[in-house]
């Protein structure tokens, strides 16, 4: 069943530009992401961003940057500004689906459960250690959690395969990147020089 806004028992945060998440090896995972019994319930009314805009409405077959480009031409943002705005509207969706409440252990397990990761580690500093080895992009992860029957996650086996699905159009902006948020235990250097993540 897709999830939608289902979400994790906390509350995240997150950025915008391509970004992706690793579970595995460039497969999906069915039983992967399947709501845990700390999910606290479902909210409907989607992400409280894209809410803002009258006469928009979220369609959860569709990505969420397919979502997004198409308030962006209901707007009629120009290119820099829908730059500017869509960090702001993932992580919006990203604290929708795992809140913001970092220090939550059970947040961090949902997210290695998502990402295939077992057995799901015990404590937030091995949840953050294990996350960091797989090499995901993060508007996959996100497309995945929203709708797991329609968007596969996809696992990359190294970094070069990632920055390939990444660059350009699925990036995050590293200034966005906090130290205490969720999304920067997701984010891998896909440019050189590091200025940019996914």
């Amino acid at each position: 069943m897709a999830r939608h806004g289902k979400r994790g028992g906390n509350g995240g945060s997150g950025g915008g530009v391509p970004l992706v998440p690793a579970v595995t090896q460039a497969t999906s995972s069915s039983a992967v992401g399947t709501p845990s019994a700390s999910d606290a319930g479902s909210l409907d009314t989607g992400n409280v961003y894209f809410a803002q805009f009258a006469g928009f409405e979220q369609d959860y077959d569709a990505t969420f940057l397919a979502n997004f480009k198409r308030l962006a031409i209901q707007e009629a943002w120009p290119k820099k500004e829908q730059k500017a705005r869509c960090p702001d509207a993932f992580d919006a969706e990203f604290d929708l689906q795992f809140g913001t409440n970092t220090k939550k252990l059970e947040a961090w397990q949902e997210m290695c459960k998502e990402c295939g990761i077992t057995p799901v580690p015990p404590s937030i500093t091995q949840c953050k250690k294990a996350l960091r080895k797989v090499n995901i992009n993060i508007f996959n992860f996100l497309d995945h959690r929203r709708n797991p029957e329609l968007f596969r996650l996809i696992i990359f086996p190294n970094i070069k395969k990632l920055r390939k699905y990444t660059v350009p159009s699925r990036m995050y902006p590293l200034k966005r990147a906090k130290e205490d948020t969720f999304i920067k235990a997701l984010l891998r250097p896909v440019l050189f020089g590091n200025k940019n993540k996914v």
